[in-house]
């Protein structure tokens, strides 16, 4: 099959980059959302040697494995480059239960370094501390209004 260049698409992309938005590439199946974000990626690695880039393409049987979500953390974990600065991140869907927040924070709460701690939910309020850790709404973090 014949790759077709789309530079008004990657060029489109490439304005995009750094902005807080999420993107999301769609179209109808062979239509080349593959290929594009394949040739965003070199373009990153090009200008940002040091970017941290991980890819996976689901339709792959090599990936089949990482649907599961532990082994989806699992292998983003190892694959990061991590820098000098630690951090502790825990992510959980809703933590408007008593009980769910006091299950997500525990892991966080006996970890005893002084390394920043943060839990990511849909809290759908204004960032706060728990016990030092700070609780900070997915969505607003997600847009780049928390850091």
């Amino acid at each position: 099959m014949k790759l077709i260049p789309r530079p008004l698409y990657l060029d489109r992309i490439k304005s995009l980059k750094g902005s807080p938005d999420i993107k999301i590439i769609t179209g109808i199946r062979r239509s080349g959302k593959s290929k594009l974000m394949q040739a965003f990626i070199r373009h990153i690695e090009e200008t940002e040697p040091e970017a941290n880039i991980i890819y996976i393409d689901f339709t792959r049987l090599k990936y089949e494995h990482l649907k599961e979500y532990h082994a989806f953390n699992d292998y983003v974990e190892e694959n990061t480059k991590h820098g000098s600065d630690k951090m502790y991140v825990q992510v959980s869907d809703n933590i408007a239960e008593p009980a769910t927040l006091e299950r997500e924070l525990d892991p966080l709460r006996r970890i005893k370094d002084a390394y920043p701690k943060v839990l990511l939910a849909r809290t759908r309020h204004q960032r706060y501390d728990c016990d030092g850790i700070h609780v900070i709404d997915i969505a607003e973090w997600l847009y780049g209004r928390e850091a």
